[in-house]
């Protein structure tokens, strides 16, 4: 098991590397940008990191929205897991456009319309003759997890708006970091069990372990930043710890959310997409709740700077 883990985790590395140099080297924006204000006025800004966008939203997100489908199908819902696989990259292509379309309250009202969509279709899929609360619950379900995959997703997106191809990658394997530390912390010094009910395997030991670590590779990614050519990709070193830190927390919450669907579902892993880790979702969970976290912290950072 644990061999390939190793393995799996190696390849999903050099995934993302290759996937970070591919985009950092065609980097430039969909359309041009006389064409994207023509459409949606002055002010607005393309889409940039077309490879980035187009691996999320044509693989990652319709993977991720099937599995998510499928373990509330599990659960007992009739949610649709062909609706749910097309409502989470529909959600994040709408938080990307509502980020780089401009001022103005259309653009802003893009994410509601595709939640709205993505409901009305789950109803529509679901509804039978004097079924009615099971319809109901489809379209909660299917919602739910579109806007909560779709949207964190969404928000990866909107970060490579702002920043380099490379800071990404460094964002994504900064939380993983975490990941990593709780997980052979845990195996080597573990003794208390966090939430024994939810997550059997995880110890207070290795929380604080995977806290530290990632602690540690946010002094790292920020210390490398300092030399970044763009002023916005530079992260002060106690912002990187501080974040290492936080983003650490926050990635528990996400894998215990995906424990409590999985234990629901009378599951062990999401899929067996990737041998050793388990489906999309499994290796995805810490990285969804960063989607919302860093591009406000790195906005932030960025405009009090």
């Amino acid at each position: 098991m644990l061999k390939h883990r190793l393995l799996t985790g190696s390849l999903l590395i050099a995934l993302l590397v290759g996937v970070t140099w591919l985009d950092g080297r065609v980097g430039g924006a969909f359309v041009s940008i006389e064409a994207w204000q023509r459409a949606f006025g002055a002010g607005a800004t393309p889409p940039r990191g077309a490879v980035i966008v187009a691996f999320t939203l044509l693989l990652v997100a319709p993977l991720l929205g099937l599995e998510i489908g499928r373990l509330l199908r599990a659960c007992g819902s009739v949610v649709p897991a062909s609706i749910v696989a097309v409502g989470v990259p529909l959600l994040a292509a709408a938080v990307l456009l509502a980020g780089t379309a401009g001022a103005g309250a259309a653009p802003a009202l893009l994410p509601i319309a595709a939640a709205i969509a993505v409901g009305l279709a789950a109803l529509l899929a679901s509804a039978r003759p004097g079924a009615f609360l099971p319809a109901v619950q489809s379209v909660g379900g299917t919602v739910l997890a579109a806007v909560y995959a779709g949207g964190c997703l969404g928000g990866w997106l909107l970060l490579r708006q702002g920043h380099s191809a490379w800071i990404l990658g460094g964002a994504v394997l900064l939380v993983k970091s975490s990941d990593i530390g709780a997980y052979f912390t845990g195996i080597t010094l573990g003794r208390r069990k966090l939430i024994p009910w939810l997550s059997p395997g995880k110890t207070w030991e290795g929380t604080a372990g995977g806290i530290l670590l990632a602690m540690l590779v946010g002094w790292i990614w920020a210390s490398w930043s300092a030399g970044a050519p763009n002023p916005a990709d530079r992260v002060a070193p106690a912002l990187g710890i501080a974040l290492g830190a936080v983003l650490a927390v926050a990635g528990q919450a996400g894998d215990l959310a995906e424990s409590l669907l999985k234990r629901a579902a009378g599951a062990k892993d999401s899929g067996n997409t990737l041998p050793g880790l388990g489906g999309v979702f499994d290796v995805m969970d810490s990285l969804l709740p960063a989607g919302v976290i860093l591009p406000l912290v790195l906005l932030a950072a960025v405009s009090a700077g």
